[in-house]
């Protein structure tokens, strides 16, 4: 990692990284696209598919769990948007078998602002924000602010699979530690 909190975890020297390295090469589509930000590319992460078949969401799923800074015991909040995280959100909580003592708790933010999240929580408990396609950092800072007025401020890192602009990255990454799995120009290149 550097200095301004922006760094690659290296989950892709395990069997599970590169599982989840091939999961996203497979997702990788080039052609004409418009982004959900309306900006212009030449490849696409289609990862939508990938959400609903277990056995591609688990390798990337444990990828990202384990990255998470746990506590040794408690509560850790996992927040994302609902559309790209939601089920990373789900499959990292169900990947918990390493730290039974910890009781991770979901939150969801949709785009039209609303918040799905349980009755009780710990304002003082370490919050992970949680994405699949880091392009603006649009879906983290809703997702931060929607923490904020639920009373969270204990922000501990955000973690994303790919990240495709590294300038935006750098930028969020003066709020908290931000850690991508892999680097949409990496991942572009190898699948080309």
């Amino acid at each position: 990692m550097n200095q301004d909190g922006f760094g690659f975890h290296v989950c892709i020297r395990s069997a599970i990284g590169d599982a989840a390295r091939k999961i996203i090469l497979e997702s990788l589509r080039f052609g004409s696209f418009t982004l959900s930000t309306g900006g212009q590319s030449h490849y696409y992460f289609e990862l939508e598919g990938l959400f609903s078949d277990l056995s591609k969401l688990t390798p990337i799923a444990r990828c990202i769990y384990n990255n998470v800074g746990v506590p040794h015991d408690g509560e850790l909040i996992l927040a994302g948007p609902a559309m790209g995280a939601l089920p990373l959100l789900y499959q990292a909580h169900l990947l918990n078998e390493r730290h039974p003592h910890v009781e991770a708790k979901i939150i969801s933010v949709f785009k039209n602002g609303e918040i799905r999240r349980p009755k009780i929580l710990s304002m003082y408990s370490p919050v992970v924000l949680i994405d699949d396609v880091f392009s603006t950092g649009a879906s983290l800072y809703r997702t931060m602010t929607a923490c904020m007025t639920l009373g969270l401020y204990n922000f501990q890192e955000a973690l994303v699979v790919v990240t495709r602009n590294m300038d935006a990255a750098r930028k969020f990454s003066s709020l908290m530690h931000l850690f991508s799995l892999f680097a949409a120009d990496d991942l572009v290149r190898e699948g080309v």
